[in-house]
C-alpha cells in the first residue's frame, strides 16, 4: 500500500476514533508525545495522561453540542520523507439529527513509527474556508 494511502486511513481511522467519543480510541491515534494547537494556544502533551485529559476536554465538548458524526472534504496528503507527512482538510461536525454543528479545517502532521503505523505528533486546528 502506499504512503499516501497509509495517510488517509489513519486519518480516516482517527475521525472514526472521535466518534465512538472514547477518549482512549482517540488517544491511540496519536504519538507518544503530541502538540495541539489552535488559535488561541499551543498545548503541548508529552505523555498519555495528558493527551487523554485534552481529549476528555474535546469529547465534552461535542457532547455538549448533541455531536453525532464528522465528514472531511479536501483532504491533501504530503509526503516529507519515508517517516513524516502532513494531512489537511476541512472537518464538518453533525448532531445526531444530522445538522451541521461546527466546521474547521485542521492540519496534522504524521510520524511512522517503528512499528509502521502513522501516528499524530502535532495537531493544528484554525478557522474553516472562505466559500
Amino acid at each position: 500500500m502506499l504512503q499516501e494511502e497509509q495517510i488517509r486511513i489513519a486519518i480516516e481511522n482517527y475521525v472514526r476514533a472521535f466518534e465512538t467519543l472514547s477518549p482512549e480510541s482517540v488517544v491511540a491515534c496519536y504519538g507518544p508525545s503530541c502538540l495541539f494547537i489552535r488559535p488561541e494556544r499551543v498545548t503541548a502533551a508529552a505523555d498519555r495522561e495528558s493527551q487523554l485529559k485534552i481529549a476528555e476536554y474535546l469529547i465534552e465538548h461535542a457532547k455538549a453540542s448533541d455531536y453525532h458524526r464528522t465528514e472531511f472534504e479536501g483532504l491533501d496528503v504530503t509526503i516529507r520523507g519515508d517517516r513524516l507527512a502532513v494531512a489537511t482538510a476541512e472537518f464538518i461536525r453533525y448532531d445526531s439529527g444530522q445538522k451541521e454543528i461546527g466546521r474547521f479545517g485542521a492540519a496534522y502532521t504524521l510520524h511512522k513509527n517503528d512499528d509502521g503505523r502513522w501516528l499524530i505528533a502535532v495537531a493544528m486546528a484554525y478557522p474553516p474556508s472562505e466559500k
